[in-house]
């Protein structure tokens, strides 16, 4: 029942606009939490230890396909399902969401430490060694959150990034998307140089 009730909140063909986001987040490189967000993440970790969750579900993994194509799959440790103060569903110990291509070959990868989405504001939040993979440009993009946000139709990250094909690295100080993943833009780019594939740089 834990299991049909996630699937329903961020899968189901009802609820388009959380599948589109879950697309555009694997397609590409959570990013600062916009201010008019009333819970950082600390907050909502605080409010995790304090309120049991509604529904909760271990080692989750979930497949996603409409009229027998694959869509997606998505791995989670753990999922946390609360109703007060607010609905959310929170990914506490991290999610890695793969895409498809219709046949079946892997298109995109998103994986992060940390995740939230907010059921009633459209709203998903992520943190933490956020990584988007784009498979078909080869681009790697490094984040240290990302927001994405369907009343605004947009994705976006407002701190510093890193992107990465082959020897190529672009920094940049913003990430921002339509909700097609259709024109992704680093901006504010800080230049881009040659790559030693031996540097290991940590955020």
């Amino acid at each position: 029942m834990v299991l049909s009730s996630i699937v329903a909140i961020m899968l189901s063909k009802e609820s388009p606009r959380t599948g589109t986001l879950l697309l555009l987040f694997l397609m590409g490189a959570m990013a600062s939490i916009c201010s008019s967000c009333g819970n950082s993440m600390e907050q909502i970790a605080m409010f995790q230890q304090d309120v049991p969750p509604d529904q909760s579900i271990r080692h989750a993994d979930i497949v996603r396909s409409e009229k027998g194509d694959l869509q997606l799959t998505m791995k989670a440790p753990l999922i946390l399902k609360y109703s007060k103060p607010e609905s959310k569903t929170v990914y506490p110990e991290g999610v890695e969401i793969t895409f498809f291509d219709s046949d079946r070959s892997p298109k995109a990868f998103f994986t992060a430490k940390e995740a939230v989405s907010y059921d009633d504001r459209n709203l998903i939040e992520a943190r933490d060694s956020v990584v988007l993979i784009d498979y078909r440009s080869h681009d790697t993009t490094y984040l240290q959150d990302l927001v994405w946000d369907s009343k605004q139709h947009r994705i976006y990250s407002e701190h510093p990034l890193r992107s990465v094909n082959g020897s190529r690295v672009t920094y940049g100080d913003s990430f921002e998307s339509d909700e097609n993943f259709e024109n992704p833009q680093i901006l504010h780019q800080r230049g881009t140089i040659e790559w030693n594939d031996e540097e290991d740089e940590e955020w």
